[in-house]
């Protein structure tokens, strides 16, 4: 056992305790109270906390400095513990997008509902690589750790409070910090274990019990902040499960230490904050403390030796070998495969990165990695507790419109988990302008090469109307309805983390029905083109971008090539506008080469975000007998919101090269302000004539711009917005939407 010193008081030792409260992202002001501890000289001999106090004593037993965990708080590693978010997104597990903002889960074996907000995994491994080094040198015992130390989570079925003083370190402040609904519950010796705060928010008694120190020095941060608010969820779930901290004195000479952090319990990008108040406080209370442990001090390259030395002794995160439990044989085959894919000793930064790819896994529900230390082999053996997601899952969304473009979307999905996973899905669309219907199902294997087969069905129309852009405007009749039927089927490699290769294969069943002029008269005919046929192609995704519109940090990446080859059959009115006149079939074939590059970079602590976005398409395609025909079969050029729901006659073309500029700046933690130009360069531009369509490959460049106050909701993004698209007949479009405008994947489109 390892111990700093202690301060003598004439011939007697003075024995120091301390004791750090719970208090979420408060108690980051426990690190600025060991900085200022550390800088006065007083020793700590003893440690005891409680959730976010457990976090910061058990760095501080494992012999972290307090300058180190001030610089861990203020990484990004740290703030995807507190929101969950992965380090890494896998192109080769990412779904296509969809419209749902809500997603219910449940087994059909019973059971129902998500048991916590943000998955434990960045967290789980943080602990498991920071702490197991210490852990091992301990041997399991809490006594033998750098700084001696005790933590305590809560056992709701007992109703009392549990002392962890062996084990693994890392469980034991997972357990500490498990606030309920927020982190998934720690199973220990068969028992569910949550937040500390629960039952001991300060538990100087199990520092007192443990240790009998002369002095205890406390910093409480839960004491009276707990700000009830009748809009704030987490407020009133922290109120009624945190008990008041005891603050009774214990021994002749304890003080604590209040500092006023001014932060929430779960604002944990201001913890820079409470560090400094946490300081600051105690060195106010400087002359109180240095009286109560005496003159003599620890002069700090003393503290600082002794941490070098216990920190030399510490064997290396390395990891021997990995197993897998908690999941039945043939899932147990699946998980190992994601996991580890040679035998042997595996890099740490390598089992952490298939980790994150587990449970991206749609069959995955969450994945807990425990280290053991293996004295012979000098690594460490990590037990993976995965948990299998529920089979059964309803999502729900749309998009809510100030014009009539408005559509809700509901979808539900089945998976058979085993060696070679399952998953169908059925999703519907429906609204004015976009409807759909769309199945698939996709089957994964995780052998030498990894591989995905998704077979699917779709079939989706746009009702493209001449409407005023109001919720009140009664709509007009339809100027353009678009049908598309496509059933086929895609099989997908991964290539790198984010990258994904992709093949695909589709039958495609197209009908257009549009007036031949954008100013019609509802009376006249419409014309009618139909095509059918086979797509093939092939292509490469990247990215790492996590939003499914608006995006403002990440990057991707995509390029691929189509060949289209059917029959297509025109059917167009007479010059008198009464009837239509048949034309045979005529087959058609041409490709199409896609080509897009976003890139995101954040600035000023990400308040602002720039962006850039390149578009390039070459195809052979060749002009129908119409000029809205022609119009028709291209694909839209659409970066922004509203160019989605609209036919842009300037923007569409065979061949064409665009780049665009964006700005998001954050104006408030939920509301940002962004805006967008776009240059499109058509190399072909498809322009009208009396004898019919023509191809100018004169025609100039156009832009289109736009600008939005963006706000995050519950159910989506909220926009109110301005677009401007230079020639267009209605170039200016003002708009209000909630949610995601998000449309199935069409071959065409």
């Amino acid at each position: 056992m390892l111990l700093l010193t202690s301060v003598t008081r004439g011939q007697e030792p003075v024995r120091v305790g301390v004791v750090l409260s719970g208090g979420g992202a408060k108690g980051a002001a426990h690190v600025g109270f060991l900085m200022a501890l550390e800088e006065m000289g007083v020793p700590v001999d003893a440690v005891a906390g409680a959730s976010m106090g457990a976090l910061v004593g058990a760095y501080y037993a494992a012999g972290w400095s307090p300058q180190q965990m001030d610089s861990l708080l203020h990484t990004a590693g740290f703030e995807r513990r507190s929101t969950g978010e992965f380090p890494v997104t896998f192109g080769f597990k990412r779904q296509d997008p969809d419209p749902s903002v809500v997603e219910v889960r449940w087994s059909s074996d019973g059971g129902w509902t998500q048991d916590h907000l943000i998955d434990g995994l960045p967290t789980d491994w943080a602990l498991m690589a920071d702490l197991a080094p210490a852990s091992a040198a301990a041997g399991g015992d809490f006594d033998a750790l750098f700084v001696p130390f005790r933590c305590v989570a809560s056992d709701v079925l007992a109703k009392t409070d549990t002392t962890f003083a062996s084990g693994d370190l890392g469980t034991a402040t997972r357990a500490s910090m498990t606030f309920p609904f927020f982190l998934e519950p720690v199973e220990v010796d068969g028992r569910l274990l949550f937040d500390g705060g629960m039952y001991n928010n300060f538990p100087s008694d199990v520092l007192f019990d443990a240790f009998a120190p002369d002095v205890i020095l406390g910093c409480n941060v839960s004491e009276g902040t707990i700000e009830l608010a009748a809009q704030n969820p987490a407020s009133q779930l922290e109120a009624m499960i945190t008990q008041p901290a005891n603050l009774a004195p214990l021994c002749d000479a304890m003080l604590i230490i209040e500092p006023e952090t001014g932060i929430g319990t779960f604002d944990f990008e201001a913890v820079g904050r409470a560090v400094r108040k946490g300081y600051d406080a105690t060195m106010a209370q400087q002359k109180a403390i240095l009286g109560l442990v005496g003159e003599a001090r620890l002069p700090p390259d003393a503290v600082q030796k002794k941490r070098a030395d216990f920190i030399e002794a510490l064997p290396p995160f390395e990891v021997n070998q990995v197993e897998v439990t908690g999941l039945s044989e043939g899932q147990t085959h699946y998980a190992s495969r994601l996991l580890r894919r040679t035998s042997g000793p595996m890099r740490a930064s390598t089992l952490e990165r298939n980790l994150y790819l587990l449970v991206s896994d749609e069959h995955i529900a969450s994945a807990r990695p425990v280290a053991v230390y293996d004295t012979e082999t000098g690594r460490f053996d990590v037990t993976v507790n995965a948990r299998s997601e529920r089979d059964l899952r309803f999502e729900a969304g749309g998009s809510l419109a100030s014009r009539p473009v408005s559509f809700g979307h509901a979808g539900l999905s089945f998976a058979r988990f085993g060696r070679v996973p399952l998953a169908v899905e059925a999703s519907s669309t429906f609204g004015n302008f976009y409807n759909a219907f769309a199945g698939q199902a996709r089957l994964d294997w995780h052998g030498s090469v990894p591989l995905a087969l998704r077979p699917d069905f779709t079939v989706h129309r746009w009702n493209y109307v001449r409407s005023i852009a109001t919720f009140f405007e009664d709509l007009r009749p339809s100027y353009l309805v678009m049908t598309e039927q496509q059933w086929g089927a895609s099989a997908f490699l991964p290539t790198g983390t984010h990258g994904v290769m992709w093949l695909r294969g589709a039958h495609l069943e197209t009908t257009d029905d549009f007036y031949p002029q954008f100013d019609f008269n509802p009376t006249d005919t419409t014309d009618l083109v139909e095509w059918e046929g086979v797509v093939l192609g092939a292509g490469f995704r990247r990215s790492s971008m996590t939003e499914k519109v608006m995006n403002r940090s990440g990057n991707r990446v995509e390029f691929g090539a189509k060949r289209f080859r059917g029959e297509r059959r025109d059917a167009l009115r007479n010059e008198f506008g009464l009837a239509r006149r048949d034309t045979s079939l005529s087959e058609e074939a041409f490709w199409r080469f896609e080509a897009l590059v976003e890139q995101y970079t954040a600035a000023q602590d990400e308040a602002l975000s720039v962006g850039f976005r390149g578009e390039l398409q070459l195809s052979d395609e060749l002009l129908r007998r119409s000029y809205m025909g022609s119009i028709v079969q291209t694909r839209p050029f659409d970066p922004m919101p509203g160019a989605s729901t609209q036919v842009l006659e300037s923007f569409r073309a065979y061949n064409f090269v665009a780049l665009g500029a964006i700005a998001d700046v954050r104006l408030f933690k939920a509301l940002r302000w962004r805006a967008e130009v776009h240059w499109y360069r058509p190399f072909d531009r498809i322009q009208p004539t009396g004898k019919g369509p023509v191809l100018d490959e004169e025609a100039g460049p156009g832009y289109m711009a736009g600008t939005w106050l963006v706000a995050q909701t519950p159910f989506g993004l909220a926009t109110l917005g301005l677009e401007h698209y230079r020639g267009e007949r209605n170039p200016w479009l003002v708009e209000f939407t909630l949610g995601h405008r998000v449309f199935n994947r069409s071959e065409r489109r």
